[in-house]
């Protein structure tokens, strides 16, 4: 597959995430970028909770495609084309923040960010950056 177009091809099928996810979310906003009616694209009523269940999916050749991360495409053997980055971030209010430090601070060790480093798809670049909020 090479461009969002090719989602509504007859011979491609999907198997798409929850209502709710990041990914549903992100996919869903793409389709509606691209002028794609969700009703043309094969396989996108069904839905899975993760994304390894996407991945084994695929790799069982029961779909073509998902929308999903590098580690559980490569847990399964399968391609990965990088679509976009995506953040997690720890909400948490101010009268908390002593409670978050000992998290904070070990996001910022050499063990965490080996380790993160270490999993395809991930990056420790911002990992316990604070980030206020107005």
């Amino acid at each position: 597959l090479k461009t969002p177009f090719d989602l509504v091809r007859e011979d491609v099928t999907l198997i798409n995430r929850n209502h709710g996810s990041g990914t549903r979310f992100w996919l869903d906003r793409e389709l509606t970028r691209f002028g794609l009616p969700a009703s043309k694209i094969r396989g996108y009523e069904k839905c899975v909770g993760t994304h390894d269940e996407a991945a084994r999916i695929v790799q069982a050749g029961e779909a073509d495609v998902a929308v999903g991360t590098q580690s559980a495409a490569w847990k399964v053997g399968l391609g990965f084309i990088p679509l976009f980055d995506e953040r997690y971030d720890l909400v948490y209010s101010v009268e908390q923040a002593q409670l978050v430090d000992p998290l904070l601070a070990y996001l910022h060790t050499s063990d965490f960010r080996k380790a993160l480093g270490a999993m395809p798809g991930y990056s420790a670049a911002r990992s316990g950056e604070r980030v206020p909020v107005d």
